[in-house]
């Protein structure tokens, strides 16, 4: 195990992406997995899955920001909050209207 955290064991660099990926990658297939049964469902995707990017891609961005493509995350997130806040407007300025 001490390889994972070791910058100078061999490959160090190979097992710290791997790591990664298990983290954030399968976390990342989930959200968007998530994304699109909502969508299917409501019409709309939800706040939350916003808040999910925030969570993730901020602290991404404070450990690893000028290496990495981490600072996308919490741009697709503040984008989905604010497709999120305006799908609600639509709701209340058009009674009636169900999903898309």
């Amino acid at each position: 195990m001490r390889t994972s955290v070791d910058p100078g064991a061999p490959h160090y660099f190979a097992r710290e992406a791997s790591i990664w990926f298990l983290a954030c990658g399968v976390t990342l297939l989930a959200l968007g997995t998530l994304a699109r049964a909502a969508l299917r469902s409501t019409g709309r995707v939800p706040a939350q899955i916003g808040w999910y990017l925030l969570g993730l891609g901020v602290p991404l961005c404070v450990i690893y920001f000028p290496v990495t493509g981490s600072w996308a995350l919490p741009v697709i997130g503040v984008l989905t909050l604010v497709a999120a806040r305006g799908g609600r407007e639509d709701a209340v300025t058009a009674p009636g209207a169900g999903p898309r």
